[in-house]
């Protein structure tokens, strides 16, 4: 087959003398070759894509994979919960542990105030001895 690149084309053909039938043989190779790259790219693509979906369809078997474990963790999951629900005393505890939840909230926003009151006196307390020279104070 004959290059495609113009520059050896034109190399090629500058001191031919060609007849009317081997320019059109030459003329007929340059189109198969033009199809054949065309067709060549093409295929090219094509196998990019089959990779691609390939690859894609790995990756959705495993999610698939993934996601009916995750359905067999979750109805064991509920499963255990409602073994628990039925034990003697757990509403007993359910209730216990939202009271200390209560609480122990209760009893940061009480901590917090308390340090917010202690940090003002001790801005006001600053503010004061700062603010007033030393000879006011009586020794």
């Amino acid at each position: 087959m004959v290059s495609i690149i113009p520059e050896k084309l034109k190399e090629s053909e500058k001191n031919q003398n060609l007849s009317e039938r081997q320019l059109e043989k030459l003329l007929l190779e340059r189109l198969l070759l033009r199809k054949d790259l065309r067709l060549q790219s093409m295929q090219d693509r094509l196998d990019e894509q089959q990779k691609c979906i390939a690859d894609k369809e790995e990756k959705i078997e495993l999610i698939k994979e993934d996601l009916e474990e995750i359905r067999s963790r979750n109805v064991e999951m509920k499963r255990t919960l409602e073994n628990h629900r039925k034990l003697p005393g757990f509403n007993a505890y359910m209730c216990f542990t939202k009271t200390a939840n209560f609480s122990i909230d209760k009893f940061n926003i009480f901590a917090t105030w308390i340090c917010l009151i202690l940090c003002l006196i001790i801005q006001v307390l600053m503010f004061i001895v700062c603010k007033f020279p030393s000879f006011v104070c009586i020794e």
